[in-house]
């Protein structure tokens, strides 16, 4: 999808039936394409702006909550994700129509040779089309255009039906509570027995799996979920992503680029394959020391505390284990209270939404109602009118607001000493530095290349120096 040249306002459609959802996006869709009819005419003029309007507003036609990428996954009503996975479907077959446009290649080509003087912002626009066209195939012969639009629909089916196999998986792993001790208090609350077998049923899923990996002490339960975790992994999409990274090849060939890796890396900070390469292997001779000595203690741990010789599905646990020495018998698990998914995802939600929005919606019940509504979409939690008064507090930054929402939707506060095991090492929540971090980098989006952005906040060329002094638990 092409970046804009200018920024659309906030849309968001609460409590839309699915008959008003199927109304808007095929409306939609309708708009777009009456849109590219217009794009692919010969150009009479050169009028490179009015052109890049064009552009512009059928990026917006195609943009937002209407394609159904987010209704497919979220939205709880199994006819509500079938009706957003053919929107969406809808849309990405006419954007494979309109990138293999040879028309609106030629246009774009005939503008730029004219010579007019644009903004950075309406060129890195231009260049993101001309990119999209590229791997469209809008430059190939009909054959390999053909070909190319092919492969990119088989390669989005692959792709949705690895996220759905994923979603879908119902296989269930079924343990004895006595099999789970040292499993904190909250998850066997939150994982009651069956009423009838009196075993705790686990789903295939890292939230459900995780904590047992980690905190129980018994080494035969941590087996099984390892186990079945793996068996999983292969039973979902081991052939799949086999077929998958075959598709990819053969269109990145196509397209006439080295690897897919190549092809997608383009309007990436990282650029090249070779700057991904030279990154990781940097960042593999600053943690292999570091992973071989953790590793070390970690087995060490395990066998002085429970006296067991380390496996694979043991390097969690021992992790614990090893972060309890480290923070000087402090329980890690006690931490858990205070990020409870129900309580935490709510207010994360809150400070995105706020920050994306505080610019367009000034008035404070506007930003009231937009909060509720996406929280009643959702079904998270209702705030009560208490939140207009913290909603307000926004406007005296970031960390001073985050602190009180805190308080407010968790109902306690992490204790001093606790707070600033958490704040060691940096000063990411200092207002100053977030500041600058919007206005360097956050708002020139669009208007210069990424690398560029971070390279001015920094002051210099980025590079792995500071990853590298974290790992080995420099300042």
């Amino acid at each position: 999808m092409s970046l804009r040249c200018q920024q659309n306002p906030f849309v968001f459609v609460p409590d839309i039936s699915l008959q008003g959802f199927r109304e808007l996006w095929q409306n939609r869709i309708a708009k777009a394409r009456n849109k590219f009819v217009d794009l692919q005419q010969e150009l009479a003029d050169y009028d490179i702006r009015s052109y890049l309007e064009e552009l512009n507003q059928f990026d917006k036609f195609i943009e937002g909550e209407v394609r159904g990428e987010m209704w497919q996954d979220l939205h709880p009503d199994a006819d509500f994700r079938q009706e957003a996975a053919t929107a969406k479907k809808a849309f990405i077959t006419l954007e494979a129509e309109v990138n293999a446009s040879a028309a609106i290649a030629s246009n774009i080509v005939k503008l730029e040779a004219t010579g007019h003087v644009i903004k950075d912002d309406e060129k890195r626009f231009l260049a993101d089309w001309k990119r999209q066209l590229r791997n469209g195939g809008a430059n190939l012969s009909p054959q390999n255009k053909q070909r190319v639009m092919a492969l990119s629909t088989k390669i989005e089916e692959a792709e949705d039906q690895f996220s759905d196999n994923i979603r879908n998986y119902d296989e269930k792993l079924e343990l004895n509570v006595d099999e789970l001790l040292g499993v904190p208090e909250d998850y066997l609350a939150s994982h009651p027995a069956n009423l009838m077998t009196g075993r705790v049923i686990l789903e295939a899923k890292d939230a459900h799996m995780g904590p047992v990996s980690e905190y129980c002490q018994i080494q035969k339960t941590r087996e099984k979920v390892y186990r079945f975790q793996s068996r999983t992994a292969e039973a979902t999409n081991g052939p799949l992503l086999v077929k998958l990274l075959n598709l990819r090849a053969r269109k990145a060939d196509l397209l006439g680029y080295q690897n897919w890796a190549e092809c997608q890396l383009q309007n990436t900070m990282a650029k090249s394959v070779a700057n991904v390469t030279a990154f990781l292997e940097d960042a593999y001779e600053a943690i292999r020391p570091i992973a071989e000595r953790e590793k070390e203690q970690i087995i060490e741990a395990l066998k002085q505390k429970e006296g067991v010789v380390a496996q694979p599905w043991d390097m969690k646990y021992g992790l614990a284990l090893l972060k309890n020495y480290q923070l000087g018998g402090f329980d890690i698990k006690s931490t858990r209270q205070y990020f409870q998914m129900s309580r935490v995802l709510p207010a994360l939600l809150h400070l995105v939404e706020l920050d994306l929005h505080t610019a367009t919606y000034n008035n404070e019940t506007e930003i009231l109602d937009l909060v509720l509504a996406t929280h009643r979409k959702y079904g998270t939690f209702e705030p009560d009118r208490g939140m207009k008064t913290h909603l307000s507090l926004w406007h005296l930054g970031m960390s001073e607001y985050a602190g009180r929402l805190y308080s407010y939707l968790f109902g306690k506060v992490i204790c001093h000493d606790l707070f600033n095991e958490f704040q060691k090492g940096g000063n990411i929540m200092d207002p100053n530095v977030a500041k600058r971090y919007r206005t360097l980098v956050l708002e020139k989006v669009g208007s210069q290349d990424a690398d560029d952005s971070v390279s001015g906040f920094l002051g210099r060329k980025y590079n792995s120096k500071a990853f590298q002094d974290w790992l080995n638990g420099a300042s």
